[in-house]
């Protein structure tokens, strides 16, 4: 797994993955020495209201710190990474 290799301060997962929900890459993530404090960050596929508003609940239960739509705008994006990696 890349992040043990690299020793993440973040990671940011994709929800919807072609071969992997991300909160199975979360639960990867978490049972791993190297990577269980790692802080993981969803990414949903849209900004829809409703996906949006699935999206949110889905990464909340599976335990990520937050979850970000796409499209990311650079000055959100600036924001979020300075806030969670001060």
């Amino acid at each position: 797994m890349t992040a043990r290799i690299l020793r993440a301060d973040l990671i940011i997962v994709g929800l919807k993955l072609p071969d992997l929900a991300g909160a199975a890459v979360l639960r990867a993530l978490r049972q791993q020495q190297q990577t269980r404090r790692v802080r993981c960050v969803a990414l949903s596929p849209g900004a829809a209201s409703d996906a949006a508003a699935d999206s949110d609940a889905e990464a909340g239960a599976s335990g990520f710190l937050e979850c970000w739509g796409k499209p990311l705008a650079a000055d959100f994006l600036r924001s979020r990474l300075q806030a969670l990696l001060a």
